[in-house]
């Protein structure tokens, strides 16, 4: 049976798969990509995510900067997969929350936002005219504790 942390964990390893589908082998500008007046660019938006991310991070009493400085594309890509790396390994670890911060608001936060930015990528993407092939996601390798690319399509 999984736990919650089981289950979490998994978030992770499906918000790295789904972000690395949709910013690897992105098309050369892809990460300044303008899709309208105060919209992110790609770049920007995956600076986001880290900013959050790295938030939950504190939630387990590290020691972070409350603000990132802003990264080029890959490297922006690379703090991403750290950072669910990081949080990945405080869950497998068992490291307690601090603050009355609970599983359950690091998923209805962070967690939660994350993802829908994994989507909002991925639609980005197809406005840039470079849209991924469909993929049944229920049949993706996705695994517990996978945090990192490659990760295979099914």
């Amino acid at each position: 049976m999984s736990t919650k942390k089981d289950l979490v964990r998994h978030l992770l390893a499906t918000n790295a798969y789904r972000t690395h589908k949709a910013t690897s082998r992105a098309p050369s500008g892809f990460s300044s990509f303008k899709a309208g007046s105060g919209v992110r660019t790609p770049r920007q938006l995956i600076h986001h995510v880290n900013e959050m991310l790295f938030f939950a991070h504190r939630c387990f009493g590290h020691k972070v900067p409350r603000t990132l400085p802003l990264l080029t594309w890959e490297k922006e890509n690379e703090r991403f997969r750290r950072i669910l790396s990081l949080l990945d390994m405080d869950l497998a670890g068992g490291r307690p929350l601090n603050h009355g911060i609970t599983l359950e608001l690091l998923l209805q936060g962070p967690f939660a936002d994350a993802l829908t930015h994994a989507g909002q990528l991925a639609m980005l993407r197809r406005l840039a005219g470079s849209s991924l092939p469909a993929e049944h996601f229920v049949l993706a390798d996705i695994r517990v504790g996978r945090t990192n690319p490659p990760q295979t399509g099914p």
